[in-house]
């Protein structure tokens, strides 16, 4: 039998009103997930151009190897968003090295 392995989507959100609580991210996931087996959410807030207009926020979301795609429509879907909200996948922005020469 084979080993179940996870995965983790990364989901970008934002244009939410600046009072928006991580909780709150946190629930919405819960609601927009249906049946999919999530393992974990975990939800960080990112600084904002305009934090006075808007907040910003990456969620992390874990979820078995072979629900992954699936996991990707739903969460990156605007309907499944309250309305406003933008959503897109997020990528991690990749670490600069200093090497000597």
């Amino acid at each position: 039998k084979g080993v179940e392995t996870s995965r983790t989507v990364d989901i970008f959100v934002s244009r939410l009103h600046p009072s928006t609580a991580k909780s709150e991210l946190i629930d919405c996931v819960n609601v927009i997930k249906e049946d999919l087996v999530v393992q974990s959410v975990e939800c960080e807030q990112l600084t904002s151009s305009y934090a006075h207009l808007y907040s910003s926020f990456h969620i992390a979301i874990t979820v078995g190897s072979t629900a992954f795609h699936k996991a990707i429509t739903l969460f990156t879907s605007a309907d499944a968003w309250p309305m406003g909200v933008f959503v897109r996948r997020y990528f991690k922005p990749k670490t600069v090295t200093n090497e000597a020469d």
